[in-house]
């Protein structure tokens, strides 16, 4: 038997009919078989997205808008079994405010409580206008619970909750000119109370725009990463004291556009594609910063550590010989491909995997999201 099958599946329109079947080695050479099979299309007309979150139970995916059918700043939920639109809110900080935000990020609370979405204010007033800001909503009823407007001229780029759900790192920045004045860039990278919502730290060290920002799944530590052109930092900082731990020196010119730590911290996954380059995924020591692994040359758009921790999963922005929207899935004890299909033909804005590991959900530039099974068989 050989050791890996890969397979691509090319369904992208229908419901719960397309599947891939791909084979992978563990160490001790058993050979469960990963079956993905798209099980939820989602396509609510909508121009564009710009962020996907299920819910803790992968029952459900919430999905932030970016133009579309209706205003900009807008955010809804979906019932993954049934397809049924569960909610749609305007998320913009000002009441009865029309196409005056835009969202950048959304995540869901681990406890499912919670939805939280970060933008900026687009076409508002023009002392309101580029303001970053973050809201929390109830995630059943979509009411708008607190706002944790950052004092900036800026966009939030990425939230992301702490594992207890009590905490929320917010990342952004950009260049901004102000009445005419030369253009100043600003960057952020604080770290919030949920209940209270006062910010609790301002990490520094990151010298550029910072394009995320995540929690260990252990909550212990934060990971975050700047791009400015060619140039890339990824630094991580103790989550309660705010002290930087790390700094990866060996990025060379790596374009980073996505990166990930796992659950105890141990490890940072790394990987990019803009502006026709690719760089290789990487993965690190998050101890030492040693490169532990690599996994080549993937034009990668998002990518994540498995829940099962034996698994890197990424999500591909097209090009160099890879469909866009291709998910790749790799065995970090191997380094060997463990599955890789088209999750839809498109370029993909974002990308999560539910807390069990059985589903992977990816939004797409043109507005729809496409939601897959990923169990394996004994």
């Amino acid at each position: 038997m050989k050791s890996k099958i890969t397979a691509v599946a090319w369904g992208f329109i229908a419901v719960a009919w397309t599947s891939a079947t791909a084979a992978y080695a563990q160490p001790d050479n058993k050979l469960p078989v990963l079956k993905p099979k798209e099980i939820r299309h989602i396509n609510p007309n909508w121009s564009g997205t710009s962020g996907v979150a299920f819910c803790p139970d992968g029952t459900r995916v919430v999905v932030a808008a970016n133009g579309g059918y209706g205003p900009n700043g807008s955010f809804a939920v979906w019932e993954v079994e049934t397809g049924k639109r569960m909610l749609w809110v305007n998320a913009d900080p000002v009441d009865n405010a029309q196409a005056a935000a835009w969202l950048n990020s959304i995540a869901y609370s681990p406890d499912g409580k919670l939805i939280v979405t970060g933008g900026k204010r687009a076409w508002a007033k023009r002392e309101e206008r580029g303001r970053a800001f973050v809201a929390l909503f109830d995630s059943q009823t979509g009411e708008r619970i607190r706002i944790l407007e950052k004092p900036s001229p800026s966009a939030v780029g990425s939230v992301a909750f702490s594992p207890d759900s009590k905490r929320i790192v917010i990342a952004g920045g950009n260049s901004h000119t102000a009445d005419g004045s030369p253009p100043v860039r600003i960057q952020f990278l604080t770290v919030w109370d949920v209940d209270t919502g006062k910010e609790l730290l301002d990490l520094k060290g990151l010298k550029f725009s910072v394009s995320g920002a995540k929690f260990s799944g252990n909550g212990k530590r934060i990971v975050a990463s700047s791009v400015s052109g060619p140039a890339s930092a990824v630094r991580l900082w103790d989550a309660e004291t705010g002290k930087e731990l790390l700094a990866l020196k060996d990025l060379g010119d790596d374009d980073i556009r996505s990166f990930a730590i796992n659950r105890d911290g141990t490890r940072i996954v790394t990987g990019g594609e803009a502006d026709g380059r690719v760089v290789t995924v990487r993965l690190w020591d998050a101890d030492t910063g040693k490169e532990f692994r690599t996994f080549g040359k993937v034009p990668l758009r998002r990518v994540a550590f498995h829940p099962n921790g034996k698994w890197i999963v990424g999500v591909t922005g097209g090009g160099h010989g890879v469909v866009a929207g291709t998910v790749k899935i790799w065995d970090i004890a191997t380094g060997r491909e463990v599955a890789s299909f088209v999750a839809r033909r498109d370029t993909p804005i974002g990308m999560d995997i539910s807390a069990d590991g059985k589903r992977i959900a990816v939004c797409f530039n043109h507005g729809q999201t496409s939601v897959w099974s990923l169990e394996t068989e004994p």
